[in-house]
């Protein structure tokens, strides 16, 4: 039994490559349909040869897809179950949509895996009758095309995005209609389904690591001049680069990555400096009869420095993108990143995930908004408590008779970062892609549970200047 293939178009006037492999030896009927795909060595089950009918073939799941990306483009082995298409029922498929192109750019497949239907032509088939349409949720994604073959013949329907763009964004299901005409005018019906789930192109991720560099919480020192990136909104930096995920786009095809961290967990430890700061001198006569405070020349107050630690209860994580030779990062509203497309006969694009931290409030030196303020010559991290204030006199005279204080100074209660120290816990990362900006986040499958995980780190701002 001869075997040949047409190849799905767009348009009738496009339909043709046919092929014809080499004849099966006579009588040989374990011939596969196509020696190159999942269906080499399978045996054919036995059809009616009067009756027009849809050959079951197998083709590969690729969720479980296992993913080489050293080569520079994606190289896909398909490891996931094989589904049999024109078996009964609508059974569930999944396939790497960039990878159903004629030609991809760039992707491949380790061994191929062709998304295709075999139809089986009846022996008493009128000469080019044999047509097939295509559908999806109801809406029919081409005209009736031809089927070329004759009659006692297999032809080998392959489906490809190029002709139908649905296969790179449809879910749901898919069904190839065909019909033909035998002798004496009879028309004959058979057709094949599945569940498509197309899946995003993938990207080469790798594990994330802790930033470094300016910016990064490692390279934060209390005895530092950099306004410190943990504080609340509105005071100085609002947050510091904590873990960066590098990121190749190695495919032609746009996406959005979107990156959710679970919320920081760990301990902190914080030691804070209570001391009375200058806030104002004045040289305003003061009578130290009449206003006794401003006379005052005892030794300032020395309160004891403050200890707190315990679990980390405060904090969360923005999420912006830089692309390696771009000199503005990208920002990524509510996490999510538009990953571009790579140029056909560019180098791949790389970028870098960054995950910054803010707003730990665990480490506040004061439950209103620090700042990075001046106190004593030095830059700490702190807050005024105002409403604690000392007066001291600093030069006093006899005026009249009446003692006065001729210069004074104003102190002001500081609660300054002494010491500070987090222990951040090992944070998963959940991801997700998209394609498109109205296409809806789904899970990474070529990720262990689509996410990453940061190491655990510890952050030590050693001792403040106080």
């Amino acid at each position: 039994m001869k075997h040949l293939t047409a190849l799905c178009l767009a348009t009738a006037a496009a339909c043709g490559n046919v092929t014809f492999p080499d004849e099966p030896a006579p009588g040989d009927d374990a011939a596969p349909t196509d020696p190159m795909g999942p269906d080499a060595g399978m045996i054919d089950p036995p059809i009616d040869p009067a009756t027009l009918s849809i050959v079951p073939r197998a083709v590969l799941d690729e969720r479980a897809d296992a993913i080489a990306f050293s080569s520079g483009e994606p190289v896909h082995t398909h490891t996931g179950p094989a589904v049999m298409l024109g078996a009964a029922g609508c059974p569930d498929l999944a396939r790497y949509a960039y990878l159903l192109d004629r030609q991809p750019v760039y992707g491949e497949h380790a061994a191929p895996n062709p998304l295709a239907i075999t139809v089986a032509l009846p022996e008493g088939l009128v000469a080019d009758s044999a047509q097939y349409r295509i559908h999806a949720g109801g809406d029919s994604l081409s005209p009736w095309l031809s089927v070329p073959g004759s009659a006692g013949e297999r032809a080998t329907i392959a489906l490809y995005r190029d002709d139908i763009p649905a296969l790179g964004t449809f879910d749901g299901e898919i069904r190839v209609e065909v019909r033909a005409r035998i002798t004496g005018g009879v028309e004959q019906t058979a057709s094949a389904c599945w569940t498509h789930h197309p899946l995003n192109a993938p990207l080469a991720i790798a594990p994330p690591q802790p930033a470094a560099g300016p910016g990064s919480l490692g390279a934060i020192l209390l005895t530092g001049t950099e306004a410190f990136g943990l504080l609340p909104a509105g005071a100085g930096y609002q947050f510091v680069d904590a873990f960066t995920i590098d990121v190749e786009q190695q495919t032609a095809e746009p996406l959005r990555l979107e990156v959710k961290p679970d919320a920081p967990a760990g301990t902190y430890s914080v030691t804070i400096a209570d001391t009375y700061a200058q806030t104002q001198t004045s040289s305003l006569t003061r009578s130290c009869e009449t206003e006794e405070a401003y006379c005052d020349t005892s030794p300032l107050p020395e309160p004891a420095d403050i200890a707190r630690a315990g679990a980390l209860g405060s904090g969360s994580w923005v999420v912006y993108l830089r692309e390696e030779g771009a000199l503005l990062p990208i920002d990524c509203p509510a996490g999510a990143c538009t990953i571009a497309a790579r140029a056909a006969g560019a180098p791949a694009r790389r970028f870098q995930v960054v995950v910054t931290l803010r707003g730990v409030g665990d480490l506040w030196p004061v439950a209103t908004t620090a700042t990075q303020m001046s106190a004593g010559g030095h830059a700490v991290v702190g807050g005024w408590l105002t409403a604690n204030k000392q007066v001291r006199c600093k030069l006093s005279r006899i005026i009249n008779g009446i003692a006065g204080c001729v210069s004074w100074v104003e102190y002001t209660e500081l609660h300054a970062l002494d010491r500070a120290r987090l222990q951040l816990a090992a944070t998963r990362i959940r991801l997700a892609a998209a394609r498109g900006t109205s296409a809806a986040f789904v899970p990474v499958p070529h990720l262990a549970g689509s996410a990453v995980t940061a190491p655990a780190f510890t952050w030590d701002g050693g001792d403040g200047p106080l």
